[in-house]
């Protein structure tokens, strides 16, 4: 079990279930467990972090897990896919205050306005 803090900490790794990944977002901390096929934020509703960020979760998931999500408070990916969690966890933690550097560690590039949160 490994606590991820940030989007450099998981260059070259690949989530696991019961991995931890704390996330912060204008101080506030979201800390979730890995699952199967989804991230879990126990007392909060699982989606808290796409709130935060002011995310569709469901268009965020489908564009990193390369296919579409559609079911969850956290979406779900195909047949414990966690490459694919591992990529939306990535964008995560660079879209957060704790993120390192954006999209670096996928080789893409999110504009950011970082006053309203959400990519343009």
């Amino acid at each position: 079990m490994i606590t991820y803090r940030n989007s450099k900490e998981l260059v070259g790794k690949t989530l696991n279930v019961d991995d931890r990944v704390l996330f912060v977002v204008d101080g506030v901390e979201y800390m979730y467990w890995v699952k199967d096929d989804y991230l879990s934020c126990p007392n909060r509703n699982n989606s808290v972090i796409f709130e935060a960020l002011s995310l569709n979760k469901i268009d965020f998931c489908s564009t990193h897990y390369g296919y579409l999500a559609t079911k969850g408070s956290w979406p779900v990916t195909k047949n414990r896919d966690f490459e694919a969690l591992t990529r939306v966890v990535g964008e995560l933690l660079s879209l957060s205050d704790n993120g390192g550097y954006m999209g670096a560690h996928i080789g893409t590039t999110i504009k950011f306005n970082f006053l309203g949160r959400k990519p343009i």
